[in-house]
């Protein structure tokens, strides 16, 4: 296990719709969500893990808010009394959307420094699962997972090794530094005021290389989509 940067599980950042340009609502937001969401929990669950959310959905309040938690869970599943359940978690998922791709690989700065937290607070994968989608026909056009790698620099703060960041900054350190992560292509101002980064989707897998990191072999029973209660 890494040091544990899961002190930052609770944060919530607030955001409103008047930051949006162009018709990109939240509720659309959240519709062209619902559609990657579903294709990727079935395609997880037909490689035979089980899935459980894990960050909040808050499209029904007046404020969108955001916790510093990823998407999805997906664990490993075994029978037990002819029940499927979850038996060892095996990765993060994040689900990105876009309506088009002149923004694919395009995601918030503070959404990937949140990423990063979690993927050095666990010892599985994490990905971001980046996608186009069709509303029309709720189909998927264009897909990567982006596998949000480790970073020697941000452990050495968590480690308490970093001249001038203490293991409680690194979220101060990520903010400063974030344009000198390697997966980390450019980093700009988008027309809704937010700074964003522009990942090298280059060093994103197809399905057939994830599965071949997250199951050991085929499954012999179909995976519920999401967790049975034990």
């Amino acid at each position: 296990m890494h040091n544990d940067a899961s002190n930052y599980d609770a944060d919530v950042t607030v955001d409103t719709d008047e930051q949006r340009v162009d018709g990109h609502t939240f509720e659309r937001g959240y519709d062209l969500h619902d559609i990657g969401e579903a294709h990727c929990r079935q395609w997880l669950a037909d490689i035979g893990l089980s899935v459980e959310s894990w960050g909040i959905d808050m499209r029904d309040d007046q404020h969108v808010l955001g916790d510093d938690k990823m998407d999805l869970k997906a664990y490993e599943t075994v029978l037990d009394d002819d029940r499927i359940v979850p038996a060892s978690l095996r990765a993060l998922v994040e689900v990105k959307v876009k309506s088009n791709d002149e923004w694919f690989g395009i995601i918030n700065k503070h959404h990937f420094i949140k990423y990063l937290l979690q993927v050095h607070a666990h010892d599985v994968p994490a990905f971001i699962y980046m996608t186009v989608a069709d509303e029309d026909d709720e189909s998927i056009t264009q897909e990567t997972w982006i596998p949000i790698q480790e970073w020697d620099e941000l452990q050495r703060v968590l480690d308490g090794n970093y001249d001038y960041y203490e293991p409680s900054a690194a979220d101060q350190f990520l903010d400063d530094q974030i344009e000198t992560h390697p997966q980390v292509d450019y980093i700009f101002r988008a027309p809704d005021g937010n700074i964003v980064v522009e990942l090298d989707t280059d060093t994103g897998y197809t399905r057939a290389e994830v599965a071949d990191m997250l199951v050991d072999e085929t499954p012999t029973v179909a995976a519920a989509t999401e967790v049975s209660d034990a």
